[in-house]
């Protein structure tokens, strides 16, 4: 959350609109986020609130899919010890 948490403090700083924090968030995201956002539905991503939850939605599943990523490598690398 500390990305959300910097974002809104520099919209509070820059004293950024709504629109000015929709296109200022759809440019700093990248990689699978900013993909997840371009193949979403329009009105997911020109609505400020709307696209946060659909980054907070993005960045659990990423959370997800990293620990069980790691969850397999422990597996098999306590597999291979034996």
């Amino acid at each position: 959350m500390t990305f959300k948490a910097q974002f809104n403090n520099a919209a509070a700083h820059n004293k950024w609109s709504n629109s000015d924090q929709l296109a200022q968030l759809k440019a700093c995201l990248t990689s699978t986020a900013a993909n997840v956002m371009w193949d979403s539905d329009s009105t997911d991503v020109e609505d400020l609130p709307r696209l946060w939850k659909l980054w907070r939605i993005v960045l659990v599943v990423m959370t997800l899919l990293k620990n069980t990523e790691q969850s397999s490598e422990l597996g098999f690398e306590s597999r291979m010890s034996r």
